[in-house]
């Protein structure tokens, strides 16, 4: 292009310069002028001309440039990383090969890497799925007023009474067990439709020979492990295994990994708040992103307390899967005698399971949820060639609500569930049911309730502030001169306030409050992921049934630090 140009301009500059030297300026008349202008009109005609193709070609060259651009941007994004062990890359890759693909965004037109502080961690596509890792390193440390021997997760009705050494001593700990570990592998069968599997864990559990002395080998446990099938163009979406039951509350829809969980440090969260993790079954659908209703059949475990009554016949109850050899009675009613699935464990005896019909809806300002929960509970009485089986329904009625009070900046939060035996529903872990005279479950009346605020001054900061209640209904009785069932006020209590007293703590619980407070601060946070520290403080209070010396309350404040770096957000 620059040598036409070069070359018009050439013609032009030499034109002039022969109209000039053709004659004088004196001599030369004017048809010599005007035919030399005539040339000169000519020959700018022709420059025009040859700038004109030239821009043409100018632009044909970068059309071509764009797309030869494209094309190897095209196959940046198809270049498929293969094992160490090939020596090649065939050209078509048979079905089945385990192939692992970059997403498009790690690397540029040229194929080089990049880097892209925004972009979200730990996601890669293997073969027809993608694969999103999650998680967390977690150090953890704590100081409890009272000695509790519970590691991360408070006891809220388990604090001990006076009459324990360890109501006095407090205690220290520091724990990486909070530490978890997710995967979630995503594929799509056809146009709308994603099946999903979903496992986390953490190492919040203990084995036979776990200890703090000198390993502090504390075991990895399940805490999520289920798959998932969501179909967009019907509204279905199914899910099947170990995952927060549907009690739990969402932030929208009903939509797995999104559950309204406290922002606490504490592993058991605070009084009042409604949870399980327990494998289900459960169906959802949807209207126009604003109305939500599911249903979830969920495994079913059952918690007794209080005292057994003294049958007529003399006979034991059998409240827990303890095992008795041939027809000889269980000795005491939940003892665990070994056997079950695991020996050192209490397992209930269930025959159905838990229903769950939840219905939520998101009007625009906010995410309200209500649901109904149905429970059976079964009991046995065991004696020499026989035995008789009792049965008891419980359950109720709970809802939840998640509404950002000032968008971005203040969220509202609570949950509510009243009812009769919903008590392991609650973190608070109150029993479910005692007895009747005959030796039936009798579930419990229980209201549990939660309010929280979660505050967001800053991207980097989140505070929050919870309070909480349990509070369970007594039921009680008398038969063969002996006071049973749970809250009696016969019950003697007159050993709980007194060290190694050796009078009796019997002191059923009748509730429990808490009040927690604590920050978030994300002080690192980009591609590399985020470096938080956590501070809460915690006052939880267990209340007792009065009975013979009183009614006994303790009061217990929990300290919690936590340095966490979670490489994938």
């Amino acid at each position: 292009m620059r040598s036409l140009l070069k070359t018009g301009g050439s013609l032009l500059v030499l034109a002039g310069f022969a109209g000039a030297m053709a004659a004088p300026a004196s001599a030369q008349d004017a048809a010599s002028i005007k035919s030399i202008q005539t040339q000169i009109q000519q020959l700018q005609l022709q420059l025009k001309q040859l700038q004109a193709d030239a821009a043409k070609r100018d632009a044909e060259l970068k059309h071509a440039q764009d797309e030869a651009a494209s094309a190897r941007a095209a196959a940046a994004q198809a270049r498929v990383v293969t094992p160490a062990s090939s020596l090649s890359v065939p050209s078509t890759v048979p079905p089945g090969s385990a192939i692992v693909t970059i997403p498009p965004n790690d690397k540029d037109a040229a194929g080089n890497p990049v880097f892209n502080a925004h972009k979200p961690s730990g996601k890669f596509n293997l073969g027809g799925v993608t694969v999103t890792l999650g998680g967390y390193a977690d150090m953890t440390g704590l100081e409890r007023s009272r000695n509790e021997n519970a590691g991360l997760s408070t006891s809220f009705s388990g604090i001990p009474f006076p009459q324990s050494p360890n109501f006095h001593t407090g205690e220290v700990r520091a724990s990486a067990q909070a530490s978890r570990i997710s995967g979630l592998i995503q594929g799509s069968p056809y146009d709308g439709a994603v099946v999903s599997g979903y496992v986390e864990a953490d190492f919040n559990s203990s084995g036979s020979s776990t200890n703090s002395v000198q390993t502090n080998s504390y075991t990895f446990r399940v805490r999520q492990a289920y798959g998932q099938f969501d179909d967009s163009n019907d509204n279905l979406h199914i899910l099947a295994g170990q995952a927060w039951s549907l009690a739990t509350g969402f932030t929208s829809g009903l939509t797995p990994r999104k559950e309204n969980t406290p922002l606490t440090i504490d592993t058991n969260y605070t009084p009042g708040f409604t949870y399980v993790r327990q494998p289900q079954f459960r169906i959802s659908t949807s209207y126009d992103d604003i109305a939500f209703a599911g249903l979830s059949i969920e495994a079913p475990q059952s918690t007794f307390g209080g005292t057994a009554p003294k049958l007529p016949t003399g006979n034991s109850l059998l409240t827990t899967s303890v095992g008795y050899t041939g027809t000889t009675p269980a000795a005491t009613a939940g003892t665990v005698a070994g056997g079950g699935l695991n020996p050192i464990t209490t397992y209930s005896y269930n025959t159905i399971p838990d229903f769950i019909l939840k219905g939520a809806i998101e009007p625009g300002f906010g995410h309200y949820e209500l649901y109904g929960l149905l429970r059976f509970f079964k009991d046995e009485k065991v004696f020499v060639n026989g035995g008789d089986d009792y049965s008891k329904s419980g359950g109720g009625i709970g809802g939840s609500m998640f509404v950002p009070v000032i968008p971005g900046w203040l969220d509202l939060t609570g949950t509510a569930l009243a009812g009769y035996g919903v008590g392991r529903y609650g973190a608070g872990q109150i029993v479910d049911a005692t007895y009747t005279a005959t030796g039936s479950p009798r579930p419990l009346g229980e209201v549990q309730a939660m309010l929280g605020l979660i505050g967001h001054p800053t991207p980097m900061l989140d505070v929050y502030g919870y309070v909480g209640t349990e509070q369970a209904q007594k039921k009680y009785g008398t038969t063969a001169g002996a006071a049973y069932g749970y809250g009696d006020p016969a019950y003697v209590n007159t050993g709980c306030n007194t060290e190694l007293s050796a009078s009796t703590c019997t002191a059923n619980t009748s509730g429990v409050t808490g009040i927690t407070v604590g920050a978030w601060y994300k002080w690192l946070q980009g591609g590399y992921g985020t470096l938080m520290t956590g501070v809460q403080l915690a006052d939880d209070q267990r209340e007792t049934f009065k009975g013979v010396g009183g009614a006994p309350q303790v009061n217990e404040q929990t300290v919690f630090f936590s340095l966490r770096y979670l490489p994938f957000q």
